[in-house]
């Protein structure tokens, strides 16, 4: 899945926003915990926990930070397949940025996957708005649109 938005705030701003990872059950309805494990200048290893239709989905992931462009977001083992989310920062002509996510997602139990995709695919679309509301709070007041 992929989304796009445009941000009044800047690639720095947003890259921070996304990168504080240990933050996201603060305004992110569906992260329950996360554990930060190491962190250095180029990643963050981290034990996540986040709820999906009623479930708690434990993981592990590896944010791949190129400050102030791209973070990605990998999973290996447990409960999913495959977890990757890819956030992109353009900068704009207005002193914002562009802000594009992709995800692929897929669980190792089929029969869960098939349960649970269309409530994870509606998650997405909230995690970027999520993130707005987050980077108004942050950064006082801004505008994304589509």
């Amino acid at each position: 899945m992929k989304i796009r938005a445009t941000s009044r705030y800047d690639c720095d701003q947003m890259f921070a926003l996304v990168a504080d990872i240990e933050h996201y059950p603060d305004f992110l309805p569906y992260w329950r915990s996360t554990h930060i494990r190491q962190r250095t200048e180029t990643t963050i290893l981290a034990h996540q926990v986040i709820r999906v239709g009623g479930l708690d989905l434990a993981f592990d992931s590896c944010a791949t930070l190129r400050r102030p462009l791209q973070i990605t977001i990998t999973a290996e083992g447990g409960i999913f397949r495959l977890f990757e989310m890819h956030w992109r920062f353009c900068s704009c002509a207005n002193n914002g940025c562009d802000v594009h996510f992709e995800t692929r997602l897929a669980l190792r139990n089929r029969v869960l996957e098939a349960l649970i995709s269309p409530l994870l695919a509606r998650q997405q679309h909230q995690i970027v708005r999520c993130f707005e509301l987050e980077a108004d709070r942050r950064y006082g007041g801004g505008d994304f649109g589509d």
